[in-house]
């Protein structure tokens, strides 16, 4: 399912009319391989366009079709009333309002598609050559139709007879540089036969576009094949699912559920409960139930089943509304039981220092490395009442002192651990302290395009344990700087 800002374009500027034989359009021509020449005829008189065209195909790679044109620039909208002479020999023959960058077979394009048997689609070919993709509308056999390119976006609007066209649920990214054509074509989807369609209430303009409007699309795909538009409308709908029988989707709007057949109509809400759900609504894989989460009123969550056969609610668990809790409950295959994540604050007493625990206290070490062979020692201890942990340390290496200073605390909101260092030689880094398996990492905070540091500290017994750090230059990998052995002090 998609969202889509559709941006109108008004009708400000009329393009330049041209007088008969063409109307609005400067020009027609056969585009591609066609055996039978097309043609164009117009009537001034009334207005319409009667287009005769052949061409195998407006697919794939390559295009064959008569085509009527105008050579512009700019944002345009074009937009016709569409109706084919005969029964025809082909559902798939086409009449189409298009926009493409040259008069080539296998050129770029979008184009708004009325089948002949009543498909309508927005098509493109992105790029010169590629292959063809299409989003299919929701409606069928549209009597007026409507493209708009505004910059690369190319958008899709229909209507019935006598009505305004409406963004009818496709747009497609194609990058056409002025100046472009605009015009429309007949293909008849059979090399040997030409098909006929009338394009009456022409309307070719140009215009500003104004503030976009947002619009949703739910849509369906095969995992092999073009886009459909199911259901359009103006708003925000989310959290698409299939019924299990596959005949409807359920979709969240304003804080209801509602369905709609898979062939597209009108929706029906099926969750009409006092409280509106919040997140996902989850149906059941017997497609007889909803569970979603929806708001006690209070500091709870409410876990609730609907049934879609009554319409009647149950509470099946109470959930704390904060931090949070999870939005998509899960399921069991027999549609017996559920499955969800719930989050706690727990309380922590100050002395709780989860993975630091072990280091607590005074230690002494020996180690090697870069900066050579030497000894060391540091204190990590409570401060603050218990809200910190201070650790103090120096070392000595080939007759130079380092001493360094760190605080370790906890992060008011999640409980994390976090550390601020600092030494004599000026440096401040801050880090993110984790549990890894047998110790604690500390791990400088920043993106790969600085310098790193880890320090890692892992038990090695009751009273001992092994220090290893690391830097990572800008862009590299972690390299061992130091190395040590650890012993605690009684």
């Amino acid at each position: 399912m998609r969202k889509t800002f559709v941006r109108y374009l008004p009708a400000l500027i009329c393009l330049s009319l041209r007088a008969a034989p063409l109307g609005v359009f400067e020009d027609h021509a056969d585009v591609g391989t066609v055996l039978h020449t097309g043609s164009v005829e117009y009537d001034a008189s009334a207005g319409t366009y009667t287009v005769s065209g052949s061409g195998e195909n407006m697919w794939f790679a390559a295009d064959a079709f008569q085509f009527a044109w105008k050579k512009v620039s700019g944002d345009v909208t074009l937009t016709a009333d569409i109706s084919f002479l005969g029964t025809g020999k082909e559902g798939h023959r086409k009449a189409v309002l298009m926009i493409r960058q040259s008069l080539d077979g296998d050129s770029a394009y979008a184009d708004v598609a009325r089948h002949g048997d009543g498909l309508t689609s927005l098509q493109a070919r992105d790029e010169k050559g590629a292959i063809t993709s299409e989003v299919q509308a929701a409606v069928q056999a549209p009597a007026r139709l409507r493209i708009t390119k505004h910059g690369d976006y190319f958008y899709i609007s229909v209507a019935a007879a006598g009505e305004e066209p409406r963004f009818a649920g496709g747009s497609l990214r194609v990058p056409i540089h002025d100046p472009f054509y605009v015009g429309i074509g007949v293909c008849s989807h059979n090399k040997d036969v030409v098909e006929k369609a009338v394009f009456s209430n022409v309307e070719l303009t140009a215009g500003v576009a104004t503030q976009p409007v947002l619009y949703s699309t739910l849509e369906t795909v095969p995992v092999s094949g073009d886009r459909r538009a199911v259901y359009v409308t103006r708003g925000r709908i989310t959290a698409p699912q299939w019924t299990p029988d596959g005949a409807a989707l359920i979709f969240q709007r304003n804080g209801r559920t509602e369905r709609i057949a898979i062939a597209g109509g009108k929706p029906e809400i099926v969750a009409s409960t006092a409280e509106p759900a919040t997140g996902v609504a989850r149906i059941s894989p017997d497609g007889q139930q909803l569970a979603f989460l929806a708001s006690a009123g209070g500091p709870d969550m409410l876990l609730r089943i609907l049934s879609l056969k009554d319409n009647k609610v149950r509470v099946v668990a109470k959930l704390p509304a904060e931090p949070a809790a999870v939005d998509a409950p899960s399921w069991s295959p027999d549609s017996r039981r559920l499955a969800f994540v719930s989050y706690h604050l727990v309380p922590r007493a100050n002395d709780d220092w989860g993975p630091l625990e072990f280091l607590i206290g005074k230690w002494t070490g020996e180690g090697n490395g870069q900066p050579g062979a030497g000894v060391g020692s540091f204190s990590l201890l409570p401060d603050l009442q218990g809200k910190v942990l201070v650790r103090k340390s120096f070392a000595e290496y080939a007759g130079s002192r380092h001493d360094d200073l760190t605080i370790v605390f906890r992060q008011p909101d999640t409980g994390d651990l976090q550390a601020t260092y600092y030494d004599s030689e000026g440096h401040s880094i801050g880090y993110a302290v984790r549990p890894v398996e047998g110790g604690v990492e500390f791990l400088s905070e920043g993106p790969p395009s600085e310098t790193r540091y880890r320090l890692t500290y892992l038990a090695d017994g009751k009273d001992r344990a092994r220090l290893t750090f690391e830097i990572a230059p800008p862009g590299k990998e972690f390299v061992k700087y130091l190395d040590a052995a650890l012993r605690r002090q009684p």
